[in-house]
């Protein structure tokens, strides 16, 4: 690894622990786990327009949950982790999903 790359990664390790308390090996390990795919949607981020995966974590108290791609995450943050919000949101597509899409 050259100098550049060793530099970015020293960057993410540090960000991740100033954000959310975790370092980079906590994060390779959870893509791992998930097998590099978002845990929400299953798909892989190079998918997605906005590659790589986001750390999930509760506002409230800042624990981390999982690795999401972006458009699941902005999801969750557009819903601002309103569970109830969400449940009617998944009532009114169950009521009316085109059945064609």
């Amino acid at each position: 690894m050259d100098y550049i790359q060793k530099r970015k990664q020293q960057m993410r390790n540090t960000d991740y622990k100033r954000r959310y308390g975790i370092t980079l090996e906590v994060v390779d390990g959870m893509i791992e786990k998930q097998d590099g795919c978002c845990y929400i949607c299953g798909d892989k981020p190079s998918n997605h327009k906005y590659t790589g995966l986001k750390v999930d974590h509760c506002h409230k108290t800042g624990e981390v949950r999982a690795m999401l791609c972006n458009g699941c995450n902005s999801g969750l943050g557009m819903f601002g982790d309103n569970i109830e919000a969400m449940k009617k949101a998944i009532e009114h597509l169950m009521e009316n999903i085109n059945e064609t899409v």
